[in-house]
């Protein structure tokens, strides 16, 4: 089953396939029109009129399950909803989202994504407590747990994210936004040209579906043999990625506050075990195969050399060590990763003696 086998109904009744949204990206999400996280409409709206035009949509489905906020009529809400906050999506009928008579597709959602916790919030404290008196087990069950709880739908009909209500609109719009920017895979001979290496990133931190996606690409790279030679360390740690920038900008002979990863938030690393002889061309396969699956994702990178020299240094093994990594290990590179803070140049000519042909 996927996405696209589940239809929901309008406010009129209507079976609305969600087939037809092949190619977009969703937000599903429960509402009401008494509840304290209602304001969420407003941002809500401001992402579908900035981003429909760009293959965006709103499922809005108002719920009544919790703490009965939403007792009108599905005119009534649909109402409400316009007055007071402009909503332009559209609204489906009122419905359950848990127990007995909850929608199918929310089912399957809570299948593919459950509850991993609130985030920093004014509520999160009320709500834990509400739960924890109701149900011992409450973290581990993946029902939803209040209203505005939102799902997002990739392009290709995978669940790539779940946000509480507690979560902050803009990582939201964020996500959403990550998701748009992303290329189809049918694409890919344009991936390849329209790949350049970034030298200016933004601060935040990429969609975690995002760097885990990169991460997986880099693992199916072709290695001699098949006998997997790389290893791949992914740093979001800010004290970590520090000393590694300082260390770095050491080993090339610059200042320890130059910042040789061009401000990327994350780093990747790839090493390889030198006791297979094709150590070195794995890891570069590695390597390749995460920039061109972060330019698919609207992800820039760029490589940064010395983690040969990083890795035979008391800070490298020692980094090595505590994450159990054993054995005799070179730095390939690094890959710094992260959302672009300019657009990239466009692709020098390539030079007329590139290739030659025998045949």
């Amino acid at each position: 089953m996927s996405i696209y086998d589940y239809s929901v109904e309008t406010r009129s009744g209507e079976d609305i396939a969600l087939s037809g949204y092949k190619g977009k990206v969703l937000m599903i999400v429960n509402t009401a029109t008494g509840c304290g996280f209602t304001p969420q409409y407003e941002p809500i709206e401001q992402m579908y009129s900035d981003y429909h035009d760009k293959g965006f949509e709103v499922i809005d489905i108002p719920c009544n399950q919790f703490g009965g906020q939403a007792p009108g009529s599905d005119d009534e809400i649909h109402e409400f909803c316009v007055t007071k906050f402009h909503t332009s999506f559209p609204q489906m009928k009122k419905s359950d989202v848990n127990g007995e008579n909850a929608l199918p597709l929310y089912a399957y959602l809570k299948s593919q994504k459950g509850f991993e916790g609130f985030s920093e919030h004014p509520y999160k404290e009320q709500l834990e407590k509400m739960f924890a008196a109701m149900n011992p087990h409450w973290r581990s069950d993946p029902d939803i747990k209040w209203n505005f709880t939102k799902f997002i739908i990739d392009r290709a009909g995978n669940v790539a994210a779940r946000f509480e209500p507690t979560a902050d609109m803009s990582e939201v719009d964020a996500c959403v936004k990550a998701l748009l920017d992303e290329k189809s895979p049918a694409d890919v001979q344009d991936i390849i040209k329209a790949r350049r290496s970034c030298r200016s990133f933004r601060s935040e931190l990429i969609v975690k579906e995002k760097l885990d996606k990169i991460i997986e690409a880099g693992t199916y790279a072709a290695t001699g043999m098949n006998r997997q030679a790389p290893v791949i360390i992914s740093v979001r740690d800010k004290a970590t990625r520090g000393k590694l920038a300082a260390l770095n900008a050491r080993i090339m002979g610059q200042p320890e506050t130059f910042d040789p990863f061009y401000g990327a938030p994350e780093i990747l690393i790839v090493l390889a075990d030198r006791s297979v002889p094709t150590y070195i061309y794995d890891g570069s396969l590695v390597m390749g195969n995460m920039m061109l699956a972060a330019e698919a994702l609207g992800v820039g990178t760029c490589w940064i050399h010395r983690a040969k020299e990083e890795f035979e240094t008391d800070l490298g093994r020692e980094l090595l060590s505590g994450l159990g990594i054993t054995g005799d290990y070179e730095g390939i590179g690094h890959l710094a990763v992260g959302y672009p803070a300019a657009p990239a140049k466009a692709a020098a000519p390539r030079k007329e003696n590139y290739v030659y042909r025998i045949g």
